[in-house]
């Protein structure tokens, strides 16, 4: 996390750009915005309880809140692979909460210009994926964090029914 800290710090950034944190999960890769994420750590020890709702792996007690984790293979229907000490876990958050999401490697910080970017006008709530990007001939798919919040938030509302 020190590093992305430096580099957000030290890097000026065109105001017309987005800054990405891309990773692998298998052989695709994903991003998020740089903004979004909060840190970037070895998988821990997770909490299992009985029963998660929402394709919710594990639970982590992180700086006073228990995050939920989730493997977005699950969310975009790719075969999930044992986790191990090499996989990586991303502390993101969005305007109204913070959930961790498993990585198998972090990648780089890329920079895309907005003004090249290409949203789909019929984008819903529940759509992770906000669009693909070509970089150095890898496809990445930025991950739309809200989504995934609106998904937990239905989960505890389920839950509490």
């Amino acid at each position: 996390m020190n590093n992305l800290q430096k580099f957000q710090n030290n890097q000026i950034v065109d105001k017309d750009e987005t800054q990405y944190l891309y990773f692998s999960l298998g052989k695709k890769k994903y991003a998020v915005e740089v903004s979004q994420v909060v840190e970037i750590m070895k998988l821990p020890y997770l909490e299992y309880p009985q029963k998660l709702k929402n394709n919710v792996i594990g639970l982590l007690g992180y700086n006073n809140f228990t995050l939920n984790v989730l493997d977005l293979r699950f969310y975009l229907n790719v075969k999930v692979t044992p986790y191990s000490l090499s996989n990586q876990l991303l502390v993101v958050k969005t305007d109204e909460s913070m959930f961790g999401l498993i990585a198998d490697k972090v990648e780089d910080i890329v920079s895309i210009e907005n003004s090249s970017l290409e949203y789909n006008s019929q984008i819903k709530k529940e759509k992770i994926v906000d669009f693909s990007y070509r970089n150095k001939g890898e496809i990445i798919s930025v991950i739309n964090l809200n989504a995934l919040e609106n998904i937990l938030k239905k989960g505890v509302k389920d839950e509490n029914i």
